[in-house]
């Protein structure tokens, strides 16, 4: 059924949050305390052609970094009234005709048609996945080759890749926007530098002698961020107020872009699945397992841990082998962030840190594939033998194990890898 925007409403709605229309600034409040290191990559892609969308978990800073996006536009010379920004967590204001109303009230701001506009309107819309329609209503609009530039967010990334499937294929470009990196925690927190680095040897041997001076620092900041993870808003916090907000986060997560949107009445089975998996980071397990473990059926287990990797907060390892296959019965789980992990298991006392130190290792592999894949495959290896991590970037595979300690011994399972696959390159 088609639904129509209530127009006074969305331009009262407009009104309140593109308060730069009148001041040509972003308030203060909107833009946060600091910026994210992906901040300028995005920035360089409002300027190419395709849509720009950024997905990610809750609370990341996804909103404050689409107004740090604003403020950057407008320091660079854009008219505010250029700009239009809409949150689409408002049932109230979405339809099947919302861009065309937005369109039009823009062509009154800046007193031109739309299709005569000389230099480009920008459309933040954050919250998209609340919008069924947002894709093909998007692709209508970027597809008349006018001067818009589309930046859309959301925490589904199951919604927002369903909603621009093929109708935006080749259109859209996708970031994922997680929790700070602890390149990103140590800059923030305690103001340390850290060059980004790739996985070259000669690389992280020159960034580790850089900041041999810091290594004490470094050393109390990892075990840090390993208790507390990277949630912007918990920097600031102690653990008690940390783990309150975290379990917050998760129940947000969980209701809003779970059991609201996907209609899941199995509520119970969902939140205990979400305790379960994070008691069980690092050990290897079976649907079948988990099954038994909270009384439940494979395919339900399945379906759960999908929806609860979409919306970023774990990630699935599944056996490497050739030819790749998910199909594997063993696999492993891991969290995107540590501090959800401690929050969800209570631990308070920063117990388990060589599992702890494995998850982040793999969240840190995580990362750095999504720089080049939208939704990648996470790998372990285990025969007689095991290691931790494969990582396989475009053509490249770099077994990894991950070892808490000054002398690492039981590295077999690296080196029977690397004779297997015929791999020259390893780190540990």
């Amino acid at each position: 059924m088609n639904t129509k925007v209530n127009r006074q409403r969305l331009e009262e709605i407009l009104a309140i949050q593109n308060h730069w229309w009148l001041t040509n600034k972003v308030k203060k409040e909107k833009t946060g305390d600091f910026e994210r290191f992906i901040l300028p990559e995005i920035y360089r892609k409002t300027s190419g052609e395709k849509i720009v969308s950024i997905i990610g978990p809750r609370r990341t800073g996804k909103t404050i970094l689409l107004h740090q996006l604003i403020q950057k536009l407008l320091d660079n010379g854009v008219d505010g009234k250029h700009i239009c920004y809409l949150s689409c967590d408002n049932p109230n204001i979405l339809g099947d005709n919302l861009l065309d109303e937005i369109m039009d009230i823009s062509s009154n701001l800046t007193g031109r048609p739309i299709e005569d506009l000389e230099t480009p309107l920008f459309v933040f819309l954050d919250e998209i996945h609340k919008l069924d329609t947002w894709g093909e209503q998007v692709k209508h609009w970027h597809d008349l080759g006018l001067k818009i530039k589309f930046v859309v967010s959301g925490s589904s990334a199951l919604r927002i890749l369903k909603g621009s499937g093929e109708s935006l294929l080749g259109r859209i470009d996708h970031t994922i926007l997680l929790q700070l990196s602890f390149r990103e925690f140590l800059s923030v927190k305690y103001g340390l530098t850290i060059k980004p680095s790739g996985f070259e040897t000669n690389e992280i041997k020159k960034n580790y002698y850089n900041l041999i001076t810091s290594r004490h620092k470094i050393q109390l900041a990892f075990k840090e961020y390993l208790h507390k993870g990277g949630y912007p808003a918990t920097i600031t916090k102690n653990i008690d107020e940390t783990f309150q907000m975290l379990l917050e986060y998760k129940d947000l997560s969980v209701h809003r872009d779970i059991f609201e949107i996907e209609e899941i009445r199995d509520t119970k089975t969902l939140n205990e699945l979400v305790y379960l998996l994070a008691s069980l980071i690092g050990s290897r397990v079976s649907y079948n397992k988990i099954g038994g473990l909270i009384l439940s059926r494979v395919n339900t287990i399945k379906k759960y841990i999908s929806l609860i990797e979409d919306i970023y907060l774990i990630k699935e390892s599944v056996v490497y082998d050739k030819p790749y296959s998910s199909l594997k019965q063993q696999r492993k789980i891991f969290f995107t962030d540590t501090g959800i992990v401690n929050a969800l298991n209570r631990n308070y006392d920063l117990k388990n840190i060589p599992e702890l130190v494995e998850n982040a290792v793999v969240s840190l592999v995580y990362r750095k594939i999504l720089e080049s894949e939208i939704n990648p495959t996470q790998y372990y290896w285990t025969e007689t033998e095991e290691v931790d991590v494969i990582m396989c970037i475009r053509d490249e595979i770099i077994p990894i194990e991950v070892k808490y300690r000054e002398t690492p011994s039981d590295i077999k399972g690296l080196y029977k890898f690397m004779e297997k696959f015929s791999v020259k390159k390893e780190l540990l």
